[in-house]
């Protein structure tokens, strides 16, 4: 005598991990001590399911934290006495759930992990700088001079950046030529004439050289006038003309 022995059934499973699955239990054809026979020696229309439909009910989800990001100072940046600014640091925060097609998830049991909390950094630090440099020197009008200024400390990953540390500007001033003192523009070259020295007497003989050479340039105005007029007196002494008062007796 024979006939189909059958296992307990196996656990449900679904593709979600929960809802609607399938279970499976071990059959097959045995004689009357259990023992395993071919199963040609049992009834096949005898032979009873060995899988069936099942139900899981859906567990309720976990709170899964993630990683705090880096401490953000707050706008005022509050000092404490040791250096340090106060900040907040956030995570994300989600709820895990088991679910189905047809079932929906549970909710997440327990308190909510935090999602924002006070922290502790080393406060920024901005740049400072030193004072401009003199205007460097300008050698040509129209060209470009520069001044300088060093960075006395440098700013930390938060703090304020280093302002502009090299200016240029145009040579419109300070130039080495000449300027007036009302519009400080620079000036055209001009001649500068000096004072007239001591008057030193030419003898007559140097004069008259001169002028019999027509070298009249190589005089002054006042000399060729003043020759002028010794010409007019030898001219008079000759002419003989008594009606001057220099001709009475």
């Amino acid at each position: 005598l024979t006939f189909f022995a059958t296992g307990a059934w196996g656990v449900c499973w679904s593709e979600s991990g929960c809802g609607h699955g399938v279970e499976q239990r071990t059959v097959w054809c045995a004689d009357t001590l259990t023992r395993t026979v071919p199963a040609s020696l049992c009834e096949a229309s005898n032979k009873p399911p060995d899988t069936r439909h099942c139900y899981t009910t859906c567990q309720g989800g976990t709170w899964q934290a993630g990683p705090w990001s880096d401490c953000h100072i707050d706008s005022l940046f509050r000092h404490l006495n040791d250096g340090l600014c106060h900040g907040t640091h956030y995570r994300n925060v989600s709820c895990l759930t088991q679910a189905s097609d047809k079932v929906p998830p549970l909710p997440c049991t327990g308190p909510e992990p935090q999602r924002e909390a006070p922290c502790t950094v080393p406060c920024p630090k901005n740049c400072v700088v030193g004072p401009w440099s003199d205007w460097t020197r300008c050698t040509i009008c129209g060209k470009l001079q520069s001044r300088n200024r060093a960075v006395l400390k440098a700013p930390s990953k938060r703090g304020k950046q280093c302002p502009r540390l090299t200016e240029v500007r145009t040579c419109d001033e300070d130039c080495n030529l000449p300027t007036t003192t009302t519009t400080h523009k620079p000036l055209k070259p001009w001649l500068e004439v000096g004072q007239w020295g001591d008057c030193k007497p030419l003898e007559t003989d140097q004069i008259k050289s001169a002028f019999q050479n027509n070298n009249k340039d190589q005089l002054s105005p006042e000399l060729i006038s003043l020759n002028s007029l010794d010409d007019e007196d030898e001219g008079l002494e000759n002419s003989g003309d008594c009606s001057h008062d220099a001709c009475t007796g």
